[in-house]
């Protein structure tokens, strides 16, 4: 396997969200990657608290990737600064992009590993 990425979502109460993850575990999957999804329940510590999380186990997780549809971009801000170990993991936002051509490209960006 490639590796885990790992999904973090405002909340699944919406088309848009779970339009998000259905797209991301299909495409993960199709590509060898495991993938885990969170909700925050549109609470931004939350989500914070998730993603340090996640960070922090990132070598026992094999975490590669972080994809965030963050609550509160602002909020986002003090865990994206904090370089992520390990040193490949890399934290995106969804925004500003349509949900399956993003995850297809980060999916498909080639590994620093």
């Amino acid at each position: 396997m490639p590796g885990t990425i790992g999904l973090f979502l405002r909340s699944l109460d919406n088309d848009y969200q779970r339009r998000l993850k259905e797209v991301a575990e299909r495409e993960a999957e199709q590509r060898g990657f495991e993938i885990f999804v969170q909700s925050a329940q549109f609470d931004p510590s939350q989500q914070n608290a998730q993603i340090r999380e996640a960070i922090k186990n990132a070598a026992t997780s094999k975490l590669v990737a972080i994809l965030v549809s963050g609550v509160h971009d602002e909020g986002l801000r003090p865990v994206a600064r904090k370089p992520p170990r390990p040193a490949s993991t890399g934290l995106c936002s969804t925004r500003a992009h349509s949900s399956t051509m993003f995850v297809r490209s980060i999916l498909a960006a080639p590994s620093s590993r």
